[in-house]
């Protein structure tokens, strides 16, 4: 085990675990898929499913390696997950969405980004989860 859970240098609280929903829908791409990603970090584990709306492609699930995992570990120590914004949004049209959800020991943390521009760590955490 690499760390019981992710405590944060700016805060008390200890980030548990991470859901992800990053979704394609109404992106003008069929080869664009949607991935649902559940990251525990008090037991180093994780399953993404990596799935798209064409039957042209195929579906997939995978594990983040223990090199993802400790990123992420690294990532979430310098950030204070209640000071990210609960909306970030763009201007254009057909964008790619997410919804993450920090789970904490003091409560969880709900962020919806359209257009996937949100503030660190979102973009650090895109980078590792979603695969193409």
């Amino acid at each position: 085990m690499l760390i019981t859970a992710c405590q944060n240098k700016t805060s008390t609280n200890s980030v548990l675990k991470i859901e992800m929903n990053l979704s394609a829908f109404g992106v003008e791409s069929d080869g664009f898929p949607s991935v649902k990603a559940l990251i525990n970090l008090k037991t180093d584990s994780s399953s993404c499913k990596k799935f798209y709306y064409s039957s042209e492609y195929k579906d997939s699930v995978y594990s983040l390696s223990n090199s993802e995992m400790l990123q992420i570990h690294d990532i979430l120590k310098n950030v204070n997950i209640k000071k990210l914004k609960n909306k970030y949004t763009v201007n254009e049209t057909d964008q790619p969405r997410s919804t993450i959800i920090f789970y904490t020991d003091i409560g969880n943390v709900i962020v919806d980004d359209y257009g996937l521009k949100g503030e660190d760590p979102l973009q650090e955490l895109y980078e590792i989860v979603y695969k193409l």
